[in-house]
């Protein structure tokens, strides 16, 4: 007659396993939130506030680039947020500089560190 193993070993088995899965799926889908892009000739449609966990957020929705979210940022050392915000016009087209990538399952927007008029 086996020995069966006993439900604990095989249930710390499972969690190596599902920390070893983690830990190497982790970069892929974790990576591109820390990285810096620029995004070119956006049309600003519109700008919004949305209420998220108790505090404001400011949104701006573009014709052809999708929606950014302008938080302050303890990574890039910038804490205007408002200022940013109050400087992009509605109908008007940008160069954005933007950190991380759009996450619609957490509602997370990339986050615009800057905005340059296009040319």
């Amino acid at each position: 007659m086996l020995n069966r193993p006993p439900v604990l070993v095989m249930l710390a088995f499972a969690l190596i396993s599902l920390i070893s899965v983690a830990t190497l799926l982790a970069p892929a889908t974790l990576g591109g939130m820390f990285t810096t892009s620029t995004v070119q000739n956006c049309v600003v449609t519109e700008k919004s506030t949305a209420v998220v966990d108790g505090y404001s957020e400011y949104r701006v929705h573009t014709e052809n680039c999708g929606t950014f979210s302008i938080e302050d940022s303890l990574l890039d050392s910038r804490y205007d947020s408002a200022d940013m915000y109050g400087s992009i016009h509605d109908g008007e087209t940008y160069d954005f500089s933007t950190r991380g990538k759009r996450v619609g399952f957490f509602s997370m927007f990339p986050n615009i560190i800057s905005a340059t008029p296009s040319k």
